[in-house]
C-alpha cells in the first residue's frame, strides 16, 4: 500500500461515515487530512483495489446534469461493522464528518439563496464552491451522507445537528427538486426542532407542507402548514409565522380555495412589510426579496382566479421590490416570468417577450435549468402564435435541451410533442403530406 498508516486508519474508521455513498471529501473530513492532499486519493486507491471501496459513475441516474467536482464518488462494499463510536478518536472523527457536511451545506445554501434567514452559522466557514453549479454537484455526490447522517444524528438523539441539516440541506435539495428526500429531512427537522425547543420547528414544518404540496398531497400539506402556524405563533417567532401562512396559502391555492390562499398571503405579506433585515448594503432595511416573493404568489393567485390586472400591478410591484437585492437573480427572474405570463393572458405577448428576455439575462445557465426551459418553451409558442416557425423551432430545441439537463421527463416530452407538431405543419405546408 503507499501509505499504509493513512490507508488502514481509512479501513478502521470507514464504519464511521453514515450511509453507503459518499465523496473523497468525507472521507478528507474523517481522517482530518486537508481534503487536496494525496494521501487522501492514496487511501482512496488502496481501499479499491482490496475491494472495501468502489469508484461509482459521477452522474447518478435521476440527478441534474452539472459539472464535476474535482473528487471521486465512492459507494461501500462491505457492510458497516459498527454503529457506534467508541473511541475519543473515533468520536471525533465522527464529529468533522458533521461538520463538514453541515459547512459545505451551509455555504450551498447562501451561494443559492443569498442572505435568506438560518439559523445554523457554521463553525468552520468554507470557501469549496466557485459557483453555484459546483455547489449543486456537491449536493448531487452527498446525497446519500447528508441524510444517512441527519438519520444517525437524530437516531442518538443530537436535535441540534439533526435540524441544522435539515435547515442547511433545504436550498440545494430545493434546487434539484429532490422532493422525496426534502419531505424526510424536513420531518426530522421540525420533530427536532420541537424536541429541541427551538424556533425553527416552524421553519421545518413549514417546509414539509411546501414538500407535500409539490408532490400533490394537498390535504397533508394543509395540515402540516396549520401546524406549523402553531408552532410558530407558539414561539413567536415573525419570520416563522409568515413562513406558515405562506405554506397555508400554497395549500389553500393548490385545493382550489382562492379566497383563503389570497388571505393567508396578504397577510404574511403584510407582517413582512413590517420586518427588518440586515439588506445586502449591510444596513437595516425591510426584507425586499422575501416581499417581492410573496407579491409573486398572489399574482399567481390573482392569475388563477382571472383577476389579471390585479395580478399585472402586484407582480410590477414585485418587480420593484427585487431592484433593492441585486443577489437575488434568480428570484428576480421568476418574478419575471410570472409577470410574463399575466402579460400572455392579457394578450400582450409583446411585453410578455420582452420581460422573458431580460429574466433569461439574469440565469446562470450551467445551473438554471427548469427556469432557462420554461422560458424557452413560452418563447416557442409566442413565436408559433406569430408564424415564425423557425424562431419557434430554435426555441423549442432549446427547451428540449434545458428540461433534459433538468432531468424532466414531461419537460423533455412536451418539447418533443411541440417539435413534432412544427415538422407536421411544415410538411403539410411544402405539400408532402
Amino acid at each position: 500500500m503507499n501509505d499504509l498508516s493513512t490507508s488502514a486508519l481509512l479501513a478502521q474508521r470507514l464504519h464511521l461515515i453514515p450511509g453507503d455513498d459518499f465523496s473523497e471529501w468525507t472521507v478528507a473530513a474523517l481522517l482530518g487530512i486537508d481534503r487536496g492532499s494525496a494521501a487522501v486519493r492514496d487511501a482512496v486507491v488502496d481501499l479499491v483495489r482490496v475491494q472495501r471501496l468502489l469508484i461509482v459513475d459521477d452522474v447518478e441516474h435521476g440527478t441534474w446534469r452539472l459539472p464535476k467536482i474535482n473528487a471521486f464518488r465512492l459507494r461501500r462494499i462491505t457492510p458497516r461493522t459498527s454503529t457506534t463510536a467508541r473511541t475519543e478518536a473515533e468520536l471525533e472523527a465522527q464529529r468533522r464528518v458533521e461538520v463538514y457536511l453541515v459547512a459545505h451545506a451551509a455555504e450551498v445554501s447562501e451561494l443559492i439563496d443569498p442572505g435568506k434567514h438560518r439559523y445554523t452559522t457554521p463553525s468552520e466557514p468554507t470557501a469549496s464552491f466557485p459557483a453555484v453549479a459546483e455547489a449543486l454537484r456537491w449536493i448531487q455526490g452527498e446525497r446519500h451522507t447528508l441524510l444517512a447522517a441527519q438519520q444517525a444524528a437524530h437516531l442518538r438523539q443530537d436535535w441540534t445537528t439533526t435540524w441544522q441539516l435539515a435547515e442547511v440541506c433545504w436550498s440545494g435539495f430545493r434546487t434539484l427538486r429532490r422532493y422525496e428526500d426534502l419531505l424526510a429531512l424536513q420531518r426530522l427537522g421540525a420533530e427536532a426542532g420541537e424536541r429541541d425547543g427551538h424556533p425553527v420547528a416552524g421553519g421545518c414544518r413549514s417546509r414539509v407542507a411546501w414538500a407535500l404540496n409539490h408532490l400533490g398531497r394537498y390535504h397533508e400539506s394543509l395540515s402540516e402548514a396549520q401546524r406549523a402556524l402553531e408552532l410558530a405563533t407558539r414561539h413567536d417567532h415573525l419570520w416563522s409565522i409568515t413562513t406558515a401562512k405562506t405554506a397555508l396559502s400554497h395549500a389553500h391555492l393548490s385545493l382550489g380555495d382562492h379566497r383563503a390562499a389570497e388571505d393567508h398571503a396578504l397577510a404574511a405579506l403584510r407582517l413582512d412589510q413590517g420586518r427588518r433585515v440586515v439588506g445586502p448594503d449591510g444596513r437595516d432595511s425591510p426584507p425586499y426579496a422575501t416581499i417581492a416573493l410573496r407579491k409573486r404568489h398572489i399574482g399567481r393567485i390573482r392569475l388563477a382566479d382571472g383577476r389579471i390586472a390585479g395580478a399585472i400591478e402586484i407582480l410590477r410591484s414585485a418587480v420593484t421590490d427585487l431592484q433593492h437585492d441585486p443577489r437575488r437573480r434568480r428570484e428576480s427572474a421568476g418574478v419575471r416570468m410570472a409577470l410574463a405570463d399575466a402579460l400572455l393572458v392579457s394578450g400582450r405577448s409583446g411585453a410578455a417577450l420582452a420581460e422573458l428576455e431580460v429574466a433569461a439575462s439574469m440565469l446562470d445557465r450551467s445551473v438554471d435549468f427548469a427556469l432557462l426551459a420554461q422560458i424557452s418553451f413560452t418563447r416557442g409558442d409566442i413565436a408559433h402564435g406569430r408564424g415564425a416557425a423557425a424562431e419557434a423551432r430554435r426555441h423549442f430545441e432549446d427547451a428540449d435541451l434545458y428540461y433534459f439537463q433538468a432531468n424532466d421527463t414531461r419537460g423533455v416530452e412536451a418539447a418533443k410533442s411541440r417539435l413534432a407538431a412544427l415538422r407536421t405543419r411544415t410538411a403539410r405546408d411544402d405539400g408532402q403530406s
